[in-house]
């Protein structure tokens, strides 16, 4: 697990890192995607308060990247590219997801967290994937 505070959180990502800590945002940890002795990604979970989560919020944080890592890999995968596509799958589809929140964001001048939610209440009302609901929203601003 790696912890930065607010300070290297505007120093490691300076665009990013002014909407993080803009949206009151102070601390971010970093919990390893470990498989088979791997690491094929992280978990990374912002804070409003500082660097001082307590142990067990830590491991308990620790334990959600470990399950993900398991729902990415699915035991019995031994093939590290099918790992790997299923990772950049994954990712691909988280990016999507962001890209949308900025458009819903935009165009319905909402932040980002009523973006997300906006977001979510359209693929539950549509019986989506959040995927392809965030497809639908990206198709639509680009139509108009």
């Amino acid at each position: 697990m790696t912890a930065v505070g607010r300070s290297e959180i505007l120093d490691r990502w300076p665009t990013v890192g002014r909407a993080i800590v803009g949206a009151g945002l102070h601390s971010a940890h970093a919990f390893p995607l470990s498989w088979r002795g791997t690491v094929v990604g992280g978990l990374n979970v912002f804070a409003r308060a500082e660097l001082d989560a307590a142990p067990e919020d830590l491991r308990t944080a620790q334990g959600f990247a470990d399950m993900l890592t398991i729902v990415v890999a699915q035991p019995g995968t031994s093939d590290e590219d099918e790992l790997g596509r299923r990772v950049d799958h994954a990712l691909a589809g988280r990016v999507v997801v962001e890209q949308a929140k900025g458009a819903l964001a935009q165009r319905l001048d909402l932040d980002m967290a009523d973006a997300y939610d906006a977001l979510l209440a359209r693929a539950l009302r549509d019986g989506s994937a959040l995927t392809r609901s965030a497809l639908d929203v990206l198709r639509e601003a680009q139509e108009a």
